[in-house]
């Protein structure tokens, strides 16, 4: 096990998320580029309450998550319900949505008369 103490921690958690955000807006940035900011908790421009519910629940999660293990009270239980839930999610949404009419798909005309 390797033993850090709390701001080394935190240097190190800094770090790795400043590299995440400068290749996500990298990623941005690029011109053939189709990621949109507001995809993130927005379904065809219009805010989802779904994608903004599981980003809530994935900071908490992640928050309870490092606070256990900063404290070393963290258990498989607890780690696994954090990575059942992020998984789960995703898979109940696709789920739900594989019923729903795609547009230009099921509806070739778009529902024009």
């Amino acid at each position: 096990m390797i033993s850090l103490s709390s701001s080394a921690f935190f240097v190190l958690l800094a770090l790795l998320l400043s590299l995440a955000a400068l290749l996500l807006y990298r990623l941005v940035q690029r011109q053939d580029n189709e990621l949109d900011w507001t995809d993130l908790v927005a379904t065809r421009g219009k805010l989802n309450a779904y994608k903004c519910g599981y980003w809530i629940g994935a900071f908490i999660g992640a928050w309870v998550v490092v606070k256990l293990t900063l404290t070393n009270h963290l258990d498989a239980g607890v780690f696994g319900a954090w990575l059942g839930f992020l998984a789960g999610v995703a898979v109940v949404s696709g789920m739900t949505g594989k019923d729903r009419p795609k547009h230009g798909v099921d509806d070739p005309d778009g529902g024009k008369p």
